[in-house]
């Protein structure tokens, strides 16, 4: 027994007292716990405002489905210094980026910013905002969605992030102004259109869905995927800007006839005719709910991922080209090209003509 003495007696304490926590203890630690979780959630949004910043750990979170999340990451683990502003999936345990802001400029400082301007524009700073002083200059911009220009003077702006994994910046009347759709990275998204122009309130570009240089480095890479500029409505994948890679054949009104049939993706694309866009243009939808993308990889290769429900991690549903038979004008156009077990390609002449040695 342990005995302490006090101004109103003696104290006495019981070493063998029972120490489990009281009903009341109980309650208080639930209800505590449950306050955290209600300060937490109300910390979480998918909405940047005109005049606010994002750094360090901060994200927005997609609504009212939580599908996306955006922020700052380090893809390379060697060089955790080298950050980006992206958008990424929320529910994954293995990181999935589907977007990147500023992929050709990654920041250096320890603390990059991502910011809306009075002016409606989103900007990704090598730096916080608060630090432009007359002393010290503004930090440098690593990336602009450049939409100044088209802000209405009157003001009032957000950025939005949308469970699609779509990131808007609009008006608070509901005016689009930008849209990462309209400027992809790699990844395909069910929603997103694939257009020969990027569709947009500001000046036409081509629209191209772009490897990462590597798989930690997400500046752009060597392959290009995009629609044909001649306007055959065909989707070209292109090696160091202009070297053909691979084709998918034309739209015969059901599929692609240059790749495998595959009602599970094949079913989702839709094409459209729009001038303004360039003409033929494609509108991807998942055809289920599970979470589906497309993918350009470093290596060239076009991939569909699904999510597989029971290990809630991707699996691969479809590849192309999946051999190198499939690769543009494999084997010259006066042979025959044969897919070896191992994806290789051998190349044969047609019937009643012979290979030449130089």
């Amino acid at each position: 027994m342990v005995r302490r003495e006090g101004e109103g007696g003696v104290f006495r304490f019981s070493s063998t007292a029972s120490m489990a926590p009281s009903p009341r203890l109980l309650l208080f630690l639930l209800l505590l716990a449950w306050l955290c979780c209600v300060f937490v959630a109300a910390q979480t949004t998918d909405t940047l405002r005109q005049g606010e910043s994002l750094s360090g750990a901060a994200t927005l979170v997609s609504s009212p489905e939580a599908v996306f999340e955006a922020g700052f990451f380090a893809p390379d683990p060697k060089q955790p210094s080298r950050q980006y502003f992206g958008v990424w999936y929320h529910g994954i345990s293995r990181r999935t980026y589907v977007w990147v802001a500023n992929r050709a400029s990654a920041a250096a400082s320890a603390a990059p910013s991502v910011t809306l301007t009075n002016t409606g524009e989103l900007r990704v700073l090598d730096g916080t905002a608060a630090n432009g002083t007359a002393a010290a200059p503004p930090p440098p911009l690593l990336w602009s969605s450049n939409t100044s220009s088209l802000a209405a003077p009157q003001g009032g702006y957000k950025a939005v992030l949308r469970d699609t994994g779509s990131l808007e910046v609009c008006s608070d009347d509901g005016v689009l102004l930008w849209d990462s759709f309209w400027h992809p990275t790699d990844t395909i998204l069910s929603g997103m259109r694939i257009t020969l122009q990027a569709p947009g309130r500001g000046p036409k570009e081509r629209m191209l869905f772009t490897s990462w240089a590597s798989d930690t480095d997400p500046s752009p890479g060597r392959y290009a995927l995009g629609l044909d500029p001649s306007g055959s409505g065909q989707a070209y994948i292109w090696k160091d800007g202009n070297v053909t890679y691979w084709r998918s054949g034309q739209w015969n009104g059901v599929n692609f006839i240059g790749i495998p049939w595959r009602p599970l993706y094949m079913s989702g694309f839709a094409p459209s005719h729009d001038q303004a866009l360039g003409g033929t243009y494609y509108t991807y939808t998942a055809t289920n709910t599970s979470l589906q993308r497309f993918i350009v990889l470093p290596n060239g290769t076009d991939i569909c991922y699904m999510v597989k429900k029971s290990s809630q991690d991707w699996e691969t549903v479809w590849l192309q080209p999946s051999n190198e038979c499939e690769y543009y004008a494999a084997c010259g156009p006066n042979a025959k090209c044969t897919a070896l077990q191992d994806g290789k390609a051998k190349c044969t002449c047609l019937k009643g003509l012979y290979g030449l040695t130089f």
